[in-house]
């Protein structure tokens, strides 16, 4: 994970922004605090941008897009921690956002930049 390291922070944020821009994702967020756990599937990945101070903790915003007229912003404080969770192929598989205050968020990258349904139902298709 990158704690602390601002512009190594910034510069892996940006990469992966432009690797996935467009792509599909599922936003996962967790609040330790509250208990509250949300998904949200088949959106598409516009940006993450993430100001880490050095040595201590930053913002990293996330915003995709619910529908192409509808642009929401993902925005978790005090980010402690961003780790890259990779497949056994070294393909990103989900982005994880950890914050000083218990928040974590996780952004799954669907493979072929397709969404969970789509890949279900070409499953379903094999299958039969």
């Amino acid at each position: 994970g990158f704690n602390g390291g601002r512009h190594q922070g910034d510069d892996f944020c940006d990469t992966f922004s432009q690797q996935h821009q467009g792509g599909a994702v599922t936003l996962e967020e967790f609040d330790l605090q509250s208990g509250a756990y949300v998904i949200t599937w088949d959106l598409a990945l516009e940006s993450i941008a993430a100001d880490l101070k050095h040595g201590g903790t930053g913002t990293v915003s996330i915003i995709v897009n619910e529908t192409p007229q509808r642009r929401v912003k993902h925005v978790v404080a005090a980010a402690a921690t961003i780790n890259l969770e990779q497949s056994d192929e070294g393909n990103p598989k989900a982005l994880q956002i950890k914050s000083e205050s218990g928040l974590t968020m996780a952004l799954h990258v669907c493979p072929n930049g397709m969404s969970a349904d789509m890949q279900e139902n070409m499953l379903e298709g094999i299958a039969l």
